[in-house]
């Protein structure tokens, strides 16, 4: 094997990476593992199809994807019904999701129920030495995750920092889509730049709130940044845009790291 081809698909793009290396297996300072792990090998990113012309943009995407001989394709997704496509394309994909032998204790209510990119973050914390984290994973939605003692109590789950831009500007009449960007916290003497920063603070600011609320009432720990839109609470604890993938990869290969035999 030299490498492991790992897809995310959530709710609104797949991206594809590829891990190579002992140096990109999951990796955090408070394990003390030492150095950070090394960003994953990008191939690049598609949309999430949503009708049988981006299904059929995806599969001719997914057959171009380079990988090396009998090199092993694990998929994550939140979107069930792409499984289907993506195993057309490449049959041996690893599907990684609840019933997965898990690295860790489970303590929620209806594992099925749980989003397989959450139980991917967990793995993570695991495969990096970790048995406290909370994981927060800023994507379409934001979830919260926390693995304690080696046990994963479950989250919370809030909308995304994007989707309040899109539901200003889909539900008033006047209020304009706004990209989500930083912007100093004060009073703003446009439109365009109060939504801008309204969307930004209150966004961050609801974040840092669960966060804060979540380690005063289990006890500080880890706290682990990832997800599409992680890059803008980075400073919110240790950012790593791959973690998720490297779970998958945990997950899919198992929690010793593959490529250290």
């Amino acid at each position: 094997m030299t490498g492991i081809l790992v897809l995310d698909v959530g709710n609104t793009r797949v991206k594809a990476r590829r891990m190579t290396a002992a140096s990109q297996w999951p990796a955090h300072p408070d394990s003390g593992g030492g150095l950070s792990a090394i960003p994953l090998e990008n191939l690049g990113t598609a949309a999430t199809p949503r009708d049988d012309r981006e299904r059929e943009t995806l599969t001719s995407w997914l057959g171009g994807l380079p990988r090396g001989n009998g090199d092993p394709v694990v998929l994550v997704t939140v979107v069930p019904g792409v499984v289907a496509l993506v195993r057309k394309t490449l049959p041996e994909t690893i599907v990684v999701d609840h019933t997965r032998a898990l690295p860790f204790v489970l303590a929620v209510d209806d594992p099925s129920a749980v989003g397989p990119d959450r139980y991917c973050n967990m793995a993570a914390a695991h495969s990096a030495g970790l048995t406290d984290a909370l994981v927060i994973d800023a994507g379409t939605a934001t979830t919260f995750d926390l693995l304690a003692g080696g046990v994963y109590i479950g989250g919370i789950i809030a909308p995304g920092l994007g989707l309040a831009s899109e539901a200003l500007a889909r539900g008033t009449a006047r209020l304009p889509l706004v990209p989500l960007t930083s912007v100093p916290l004060a009073a703003v003497a446009n439109t365009r730049g109060a939504v801008a920063a309204g969307i930004w603070h209150a966004g961050r600011g609801g974040v840092r709130e669960i966060r804060d609320g979540l380690l005063a009432r289990h006890g500080q720990r880890p706290v682990i940044i990832t997800g599409g839109l992680g890059l803008h609470l980075a400073d919110f604890g240790w950012f790593d845009p791959d973690w998720t993938l490297r779970g998958a990869s945990a997950l899919a290969m198992g929690p010793d790291n593959p490529f250290s035999i």
